[in-house]
């Protein structure tokens, strides 16, 4: 079976035959220098329980090139983004972290440093969530509350997608909103996601492009991903 087309361009499979370039730089011979531009979430958290949150951010910030006052400024910046900062939150150990918690400081190390790829194909994230169908009109009222501008791009047997304009939500927000869901009814799943490297690769092969068009482009980042 072949590799899944995101773990070629982060580098956790390297490619047998063919190129591919993110700014500019080959993912065959460049990963090092690759990794200091992208920002990667993945699905399953990985923490070091004995660290504190803000002690992760400092080693992934560093991976980041990030030093003295601008690292510490990230660190912050990153924490209050997912609602990390406040209440002594940043400075207890990871291990001691709700599940809800752990997949935010996952998000905060994933765009820590602020990540220089951008979306070429589209300025959207995708808001995902499964419930009863009998509330669909309750989901797409907090989507809604969240994003004036959503749109529904999918809906059935109570699994709904929005695409979200990416200037409208903050990740703390989304965080917020669903967590608040929660106590109100049921929530299966839930995911705030940027374009898909399918959704990419689509976009540029039906524009008559090579894979060198995913120079610049985002690579399938999963902001949240919640299966409580």
């Amino acid at each position: 079976m072949p590799p899944f087309l995101g773990e070629l361009m982060i580098g956790l499979t390297k490619p047998t035959l063919g190129a591919a370039y993110i700014e500019g730089m080959d993912i065959r011979t460049d990963m090092d220098r690759i990794y200091t531009c992208m920002g990667v979430c993945p699905q399953h958290d990985l923490h070091w329980d004995s660290l504190t949150g803000r002690e992760h951010l400092l080693f992934y910030g560093r991976l980041k090139n990030l030093k003295g006052d601008a690292l510490t400024q990230a660190v912050e910046e990153s924490l209050k983004e997912v609602n990390l900062f406040n209440g002594g939150v940043p400075d207890k150990q990871a291990g001691r972290y709700s599940g809800s918690m752990k997949q935010r400081l996952s998000v905060a190390i994933s765009l820590i440093g602020d990540p220089k790829l951008k979306a070429r194909y589209g300025g959207t994230n995708i808001f995902t969530m499964t419930t009863s169908s009998a509330l669909d009109e309750k989901v797409e009222n907090l989507v809604m509350g969240l994003s004036p501008n959503a749109k529904m791009i999918y809906s059935m047997s109570g699994t709904q997608k929005f695409n979200i304009p990416k200037n409208e939500v903050e990740i703390s927000d989304a965080f917020q909103a669903v967590e608040d869901a929660k106590r109100r009814y049921q929530v299966t799943a839930w995911g705030l996601t940027d374009t898909t490297m399918e959704d990419v690769f689509i976009n540029s092969h039906a524009r008559g492009s090579s894979l060198q068009l995913l120079d610049n482009a985002i690579v399938g980042r999963t902001v949240c991903r919640d299966l409580s």
